[in-house]
């Protein structure tokens, strides 16, 4: 293996930090940063073996890894302003529909605009006010509004 000189390994630290930029999930970052950490060494200490240059990237490597998972800030993620935004059957709770097919054995059907939904609720006939107050997978259980 032919020596490789410190800008060698400060080429290829800077090749993996720019392809970081396209690269998601903060992978190459690190090779990046040990092969800057190896062109430094190479450049303070320029008789260090090639092969030895290769296991200590790798140890940088893994080292930038393990401190950064260390080190990083934990349950930094905002809060988001809408916790249901990405569940949208849970939006639906609490509002009161007049029913228009009965329910019975506990399961009946319901038009909520342009969507007809299963229910499960208690037996009731066609013109009772209901509520939904939860959701069951993909469907509503609703209660009996009482006047």
């Amino acid at each position: 293996m032919e020596a490789m000189q410190y800008w060698h390994w400060l080429i290829i630290g800077l090749a993996f930090l720019v392809l970081e930029i396209f690269a998601p999930g903060a992978i190459l970052m690190w090779f990046g940063f040990a092969g800057l950490m190896i062109g430094a060494l190479v450049w303070l200490v320029p008789v260090i073996s090639p092969e030895l240059q290769v296991i200590l990237f790798a140890i940088f490597s893994l080292l930038s890894v393990y401190v950064w998972r260390i080190y990083r800030p934990r349950g930094t993620e905002p809060e988001s302003p809408d916790p249901e935004l990405n569940n949208r059957l849970n939006a639906y709770i609490g509002r009161r529909y007049t029913l228009k097919q009965p329910i019975k054995d506990g399961r009946g059907r319901m038009q909520m605009g342009d969507a007809s939904w299963v229910i499960n609720g208690p037996d009731l006939e066609v013109g009772e006010q209901v509520e939904i107050v939860a959701v069951q997978g993909i469907s509503f259980v609703v209660k009996l509004i009482k006047d």
